[in-house]
């Protein structure tokens, strides 16, 4: 099924892709043809759950990039460095400790030794 983005601002970009990868986290998990189901969940829902912080950051009008020392932003291959799944949470969830930031921690602590370990 074609999914058309009917709002095409930043926030709205950044939603999509956040409905996107949960629904592949969810397909890949679920395929039976996959073999490393766990793996393919878990890098593609923290993609998801990165995008939607970066849609909540981008509709309440706080920059989530990262900075230099003098306040321009950090560039990676030309593009602004924006904040990873960890980063977003800590902002978010400012000084509170919570159940989902924990979780989302957990979650990014999987992807880290999926991603560097295997």
């Amino acid at each position: 099924k074609l999914q058309q983005v009917a709002d095409h601002s930043t926030k709205g970009i950044l939603l999509h892709k956040a409905r996107e990868f949960a629904l592949l986290a969810v397909s890949v998990y679920n395929n039976p043809y996959t073999e490393f189901k766990s793996f393919g969940y878990i890098v593609n829902i923290v993609i998801a759950y990165t995008s939607l912080f970066h849609a909540i950051f981008e509709k309440r009008g706080e920059a989530y990039f990262y900075l230099n020392d003098d306040g321009t932003p950090q560039k990676v291959d030309g593009e602004e460095k924006a904040w990873e799944l960890s980063k977003c949470a800590e902002v978010y969830w400012q000084g509170i400790l919570s159940p989902e930031k924990a979780n989302l921690e957990f979650l990014v602590g999987l992807r880290n030794k999926i991603e560097h370990d295997f």
